[in-house]
């Protein structure tokens, strides 16, 4: 576990050279190499994860799903 108190807008600039990290919604920072659905939603997209419980999910907001789209490929 890590502790991290900067904003998740702070993390997502700390990784902007990780292409494979992505900030997809105001909550979530995804490793785009680790997505294995993405599932059309109203608003988005919504990710579920290789490895992890379907249940487990990650938001892509309209805002970024060009640039989503652009970087994971498919979709």
């Amino acid at each position: 576990k890590y502790i991290n108190f900067d904003s998740i807008s702070g993390m997502a600039e700390d990784f902007k050279a990780e292409q494979r990290l992505m900030k997809t919604h105001k909550s979530f920072i995804v490793n785009l190499n680790q997505i294995d659905t993405v599932r059309v939603v109203p608003g988005g997209r919504e990710l579920t994860f290789k490895g992890l419980n379907p249940d487990i999910t990650a938001k892509v907001t309209s805002d970024v799903l060009e640039e989503f789209q652009k970087r994971f490929g498919k979709d």
